[in-house]
């Protein structure tokens, strides 16, 4: 099952960004946010089947912005996504985690 909170380190060229991606289902539809740099990314329009699904958004940084679809497969707690973006293809890998709280930001994974 997709839906839960994940603990993420995204592999970009720039080196490894901690975050956070939250899932949530309704029958085939996949929706959430990820986090990144304490930047919230939500997203909508995904599809879900069993433990496996596909989304499309957009990853707001300091520098920018760009497009990503994500390809998502859950493995027990551990999530691996593929992302497809114009800056070339991204590794994520995740932790089921419980939810973040309000105060906790991508500063805390680093500790």
């Amino acid at each position: 099952m997709l839906e839960g909170c994940y603990t993420i380190t995204l592999q970009t060229l720039l080196g490894s960004k901690p975050g956070w991606l939250v899932l949530e289902t309704g029958d085939t539809d996949l929706q959430g946010v990820l986090t990144l740099l304490g930047i919230d990314n939500p997203f909508v329009g995904g599809r879900s089947q069993g433990d496996e699904g596909e989304f499309s958004g957009v990853i707001r940084t300091l520098f920018g912005k760009f497009d990503y679809t994500a390809r998502v497969r859950i493995e027990g707690d551990r999530l691996l996504a593929w992302l497809e973006t114009p800056r070339g293809k991204m590794t994520l890998i995740g932790q089921r985690s419980p939810l973040p709280s309000p105060d906790q930001n991508s500063d805390d994974l680093e500790k």
